[in-house]
């Protein structure tokens, strides 16, 4: 509504609408109309307000809420790379909302997601530019550790590698929360808390999975090994989780076929992410062929269960 953008943007420079008003020489009741769309400004009135405040006159007609929600969940959905200036346009337009109402979940749960989607988009151009320094100088340390730690590499310090504030997080959240605990107890597994992932087991789903993992934690993968392969369950989860282990310990036909299990049980719309397991895992067996056909199964997916024909994923892929 063009009101609600003459407002908004009033407010992002920090005017009352009597200092508005003196801008355009308009009074203070007429701006208090245009912002509560009792009345549109004169024809005259819309070239003063676009050039003051800085965007064009379509913008001001073209701001609707759920509209620019949609256009940030769009960039997010399809994985499409934004300038910073669109970055930081958006992240304003949340923050007012925040502002408005510290407790809008909508608006800190996208701003969330935009943070850290601008932040992979950050890492990957880190990761380009150390990869190009380091193809000049291949010993330098500092682009060595840069490009290790912007694409999630191995780190050797213990108070780095931890997760230990991620878990302190996700214990205030785990109360009645199955989702939070489910995540809790798989950090826990990660830094090997296996005494406390075991206290967790009777409040989570996928109870035979985790059991198993905390096993192969404790005695090794031959321990679990017969009983990954003969695993049996309906639930989508529990067999990705296993095909995950299966392929971490170089099971890799046996994980392709828990991989496709688990995708066949997954309710629609499927996330990509067990086909894009079986395709890297095809490349790791020098099988390209089979690799390309499971990439082709991946934009499949994306344009039939999730409509999506562009994007930096479908451009990758």
């Amino acid at each position: 509504m063009l009101g609600t953008s003459i407002k908004r943007l009033r407010e992002k420079r920090g005017l009352s609408q009597s200092e508005l008003a003196d801008v355009l020489s308009v009074t203070a009741q007429a701006v208090s109309k245009w912002e509560s769309d009792q009345t549109n400004p004169d024809i005259e009135a819309l070239p003063r307000l676009a050039s003051y405040f800085g965007v064009a006159i379509d913008d001001l007609f073209d701001y609707d809420k759920d509209l620019e929600y949609q256009r940030i969940d769009t960039i997010l959905f399809q994985n499409d790379s934004i300038s910073f200036e669109a970055f930081i346009k958006y992240a304003d337009f949340l923050k007012a909302d925040i502002d408005k109402d510290p407790k809008d979940h909508r608006a800190l749960s996208t701003l969330a997601d935009l943070y850290h989607f601008m932040a992979c988009r950050i890492n990957d151009k880190a990761s380009d530019l150390a990869y190009r320094a380091l193809l000049l100088c291949p010993d330098d340390q500092r682009d060595l550790n840069t490009l290790n730690n912007a694409n999630n590499g191995h780190i050797e310090d213990f108070n780095i590698s931890c997760h230990s504030k991620l878990i302190d997080m996700l214990y205030s959240l785990s109360d009645g929360n199955k989702e939070t605990r489910r995540k809790l107890i798989e950090n826990l597994i990660s830094d090997h808390r296996l005494d406390e992932a075991m206290t967790l087991l009777d409040k989570v789903d996928h109870k035979a999975y985790y059991k198993l993992w905390i096993k192969e934690s404790e005695e090794g993968y031959g321990a679990v090994k017969e009983s990954y392969v003969n695993f049996e369950s309906d639930d989508w989860y529990e067999v990705f989780g296993i095909a995950n282990r299966l392929a971490k310990n170089h099971e890799y036909e046996k994980a392709i076929e828990k991989y496709l299990k688990a995708h066949k049980l997954t309710p629609k719309p499927r996330y990509t992410d067990m086909l894009a397991s079986c395709a890297y895992i095809s490349l790791l067996m020098d099988d390209k062929r089979r690799a390309k056909e499971f990439f082709k199964e991946e934009l499949k997916l994306l344009k039939d269960e999730w409509h999506m024909t562009k994007g930096q994923l479908v451009q990758e892929l």
